[in-house]
């Protein structure tokens, strides 16, 4: 078999960072920084050029979801999710970030969308 695929209902974030190489010196520091916060299981995307992330917790309600400039993309419903098992790091199970996935997504997404 070639992966895993499931769709995210609840109770589960997918942090998505797209072709991270190809990003300014600028915007590679800004994604690192976000690795370091995201301290759970992680992976390369299909592409292996990208970077997945799982945890446990949910996004604020309106959450923004993508930020083109970064490639960064945030879901908890409603999305098809590839996973690779292409671990990065310590092989880590889903961390419960649920105290602090939310401020996280402000901080590198934007205030939620009324």
């Amino acid at each position: 078999m070639d992966g895993l695929a499931f769709v995210l209902t609840e109770g589960i974030v997918f942090v998505d960072i797209d072709d991270y190489e190809q990003k300014s010196d600028e915007v590679q520091s800004v994604l690192i920084a976000l690795c370091d916060e995201l301290d759970t299981y992680a992976e390369t995307s299909v592409s292996g050029k990208g970077i997945h992330f799982l945890c446990k917790g949910k996004l604020p309600e309106n959450a923004r979801k993508r930020r083109d400039e970064y490639g960064l993309e945030m879901y908890d419903t409603l999305r098809f999710v590839c996973i690779t098992g292409n671990v990065l790091g310590e092989k880590k199970g889903l961390a419960d970030l649920s105290e602090k996935i939310g401020d996280i997504n402000v901080r590198y997404m934007g205030k939620p969308e009324k």
